[in-house]
């Protein structure tokens, strides 16, 4: 981002009364992340190790059917 438009940015953010934050809002701000990215990884992990399997256990299939 340009310097000046940054500083036009934070200069307009920071000037402006801050409101407090509810507990409500606060708990989804500090846990929103790491629930997130837990959630992100299990899921990944989950269906790519599916997705392998589902690929061994076919190519052992294919490979199988070939020897008799």
């Amino acid at each position: 981002m340009h310097f000046r438009l940054k500083k036009m940015v934070f200069k307009r953010f920071y000037s402006q009364q801050r409101q407090p934050v509810s507990p409500h809002a606060l708990i989804y701000r500090v846990w929103a992340k790491p629930v997130g990215k837990a959630l992100f990884l299990s899921l990944s992990t989950y269906y790519s190790l599916y997705y392998l399997r589902e690929f061994l256990d076919d190519s052992n299939i294919t490979n199988s059917t070939r020897s008799n």
